[in-house]
């Protein structure tokens, strides 16, 4: 099984027999939509090995999610810059999109310290892309 690491988290891919731990809806209902698709992973904390959100990619939008008592600890920041390895490195993917509501300052913060650049806005909403090219030059 492929494994990722970083220092404060473990990013593996979502089993398709994985169930809720500890009530954690956001991780029940990823399995349920892609559970088992490349590209989908369960964000881990090394301090005690609990599933403490998920980093969705099984095409090309990419969505992430960390548990409410598990944020401001930076795990967001390194989740996802790691499954950009992985999704860029590993699975070959050439473009990664996101969309994020402009009055959400952290997950803009997240997205433009990962390196996705904004490409336009409608309503509420930012839409904001990266690819593989310019992933290398970060």
């Amino acid at each position: 099984m492929m494994r990722f690491e970083t220092e404060n988290i473990i990013l593996r891919p979502l089993l398709k027999t994985e169930t809720a731990i500890g009530g954690n809806c956001c991780i029940s209902a990823a399995v349920f939509d892609c559970g088992g698709k490349e590209g989908c992973f369960a964000v881990i904390a090394k301090e005690n090995r609990q599933i403490i959100g998920t980093v969705l990619c099984p095409e090309e939008a990419v969505s992430i999610h960390i548990a409410e008592n598990s944020r401001d600890r930076g795990y967001g920041g390194e989740a996802l810059a790691l499954a950009l390895d992985v999704l860029f490195g590993v699975y070959g993917r050439k473009r990664v999109t996101a969309v994020c509501d402009r009055d959400n300052v952290f997950g803009v913060k997240l997205l433009l310290h990962c390196g996705l650049e904004k490409e336009k806005t409608e309503n509420s909403l930012c839409f904001w892309s990266l690819t593989a090219e310019r992933w290398e030059l970060l």
